[in-house]
């Protein structure tokens, strides 16, 4: 019966956040840390351009992960150096159609240069953080279903191969906001069709639509129940995933979506906590 009404205080204090809550969610990891290549300002590329700058980076021996275009090199005062080879990467370029979905209409090319053929760059370093290795139910909650994989800068679940990856641990602000992160991406792990076959996650969808933002709901009710459960829950972690919940919120037309997904977010977290046990 604690544990019921401890849920229930919970559910209605994070409603309570999304309806007045005016913060916007912040992302709980630094987006630098990894080996991945990185945009000038340290934010890192994706996908194809991801792949690619790495593959020309380890191709011809470049040592630094960042790279700027002619006139960031200029501007940042570490200009590139004659004779310099420059990768091309692909800009998508968006436009919303009249049910006010974002389509990609094509893309624009621009050109890259490798930090290490621009005088006088380096790359920042990042420092160090001690984020402890999780113990107890914490480990437990980290190793059921496969455990976790840690690479790169990105926190995702797979529902094809039933994995879930997080950016390496020290990347986290604080042990309360790895397990927060890690707790959301094994709430959707729940949903898998040999668990809870939640729909959202059984039958994927396309991304931004109603039933992806459901499951987004789903797992961010369902991670802060967690932290809540475990004790590490803190006002800056509840307001974040207010914050979260309120974005996908707004994708959504459903006035009573919130009050579902968080249904099922208790089951998840429940489901969750007792595979740990």
């Amino acid at each position: 019966m604690a544990r019921v009404e401890t849920t229930e205080r919970m559910r209605d204090e994070l409603a309570e956040l999304v309806a007045t809550g005016t913060a916007p969610w912040v992302r709980c990891w630094d987006v630098g840390a990894g080996n991945g290549p990185l945009r000038d300002n340290g934010v890192p590329f994706t996908r194809g351009n991801a792949v690619w700058l790495h593959a020309i980076g380890a191709a011809r021996g470049y040592g630094c992960r960042t790279w700027l275009t002619f006139n960031q090199a200029r501007k940042a005062g570490t200009p590139v150096t004659r004779g310099a080879r420059s990768a091309t990467v692909l800009l998508p370029l968006f436009l919303t159609d009249d049910d006010g979905e974002r389509r990609i209409r094509g893309y624009r090319s621009y050109s890259v240069f490798n930090g290490s053929e621009c005088s006088g760059w380096m790359d920042p370093i990042a420092e160090p953080r001690e984020v402890p290795e999780p113990t107890g139910l914490l480990a437990k909650l980290a190793a059921v279903w496969g455990g976790v994989r840690h690479e790169g800068n990105a926190a995702y679940y797979a529902p094809g191969p039933d994995t879930v990856t997080l950016p390496p641990r020290e990347s986290f602000r604080s042990l309360a906001a790895y397990m927060g992160t890690l707790a959301h991406e094994k709430a959707h792990q729940s949903g898998h069709r040999s668990r809870l076959n939640r729909d959202g996650v059984a039958n994927p969808a396309k991304f931004g639509d109603h039933t992806y933002a459901e499951e987004e709901l789903v797992a961010e009710s369902a991670a802060a129940f967690v932290l809540g459960i475990v004790g590490l829950a803190t006002d800056d972690l509840r307001t974040n995933s207010a914050a979260y919940l309120r974005h996908w919120l707004k994708a959504t037309r459903d006035p009573q979506i919130l009050h579902r997904a968080m249904g099922h977010g208790i089951a998840a977290a429940e489901y969750l906590l007792k595979a740990a046990a």
